[in-house]
């Protein structure tokens, strides 16, 4: 056999072992994926640049444990930091816009509205990656505790704690900026 026969029969056998371990769980990313950018052109972006990695990560992902909780792990990053880089942008552009405003604008504390969902996302990227993808797990994807100790490789006290903390973190936030009226004491979900 010569080299190029052998590269091409592992290349066989990887991508069948890769077909194997991602048709189970597509609909379940990509649904992951959606449900956190919002946004469908993102997601499918996301989608495959998570497909990319789980390709040149075959060998580590055959060593855990759990490989589709690892690979929705993936997913949970990857939807994450699109999500952070697309609110830097907006960010960023709001900045410029309100600077634009300023410049052309007799008063100095004109300001640009910003939705309650902006503040909400901008609560959820302040807090510690954990938190924020426990929150994110929790509230939007509607996971159990179980399934976020899995996909966060911790205990579930753990997952349950980090969950707690950012809701709190969160909800504190919002009721400073106005937009959520404080209540007596919340019990945790």
């Amino acid at each position: 056999m010569s080299v190029i026969e052998i590269e091409k029969l592992m290349m066989t056998n990887g991508q069948q072992y890769y077909n194997r371990l991602i048709e189970p769980i597509e609909r379940q990313m990509m649904s992951v994926i959606a449900r956190i950018v919002c946004n469908r052109d993102m997601a499918m972006d996301v989608l495959h640049d998570v497909l990319a990695t789980v390709w040149t990560k075959l060998a580590i992902i055959d060593r855990q444990k759990s490989p589709h909780a690892y690979i929705l792990r993936i997913c949970i990053t990857h939807a994450y930091d699109a999500l952070r880089e697309a609110q830097c942008r907006r960010h960023h552009e709001a900045k410029a816009m309100q600077q634009r405003a300023n410049a052309v604008s007799e008063k100095d504390n004109d300001r640009l509205d910003t939705p309650a969902l902006e503040s909400i996302y901008e609560a959820i990227f302040d807090l510690p990656s954990h938190q924020g993808k426990s929150f994110l797990l929790r509230a939007i994807q509607d996971f159990s505790f179980p399934e976020i100790a899995a996909v966060l490789e911790c205990s579930e006290p753990t997952a349950r704690s980090h969950y707690s903390k950012a809701k709190a973190k969160i909800c504190s936030r919002l009721i400073k900026q106005g937009l959520l009226k404080p209540q007596g004491t919340q019990k945790n979900e």
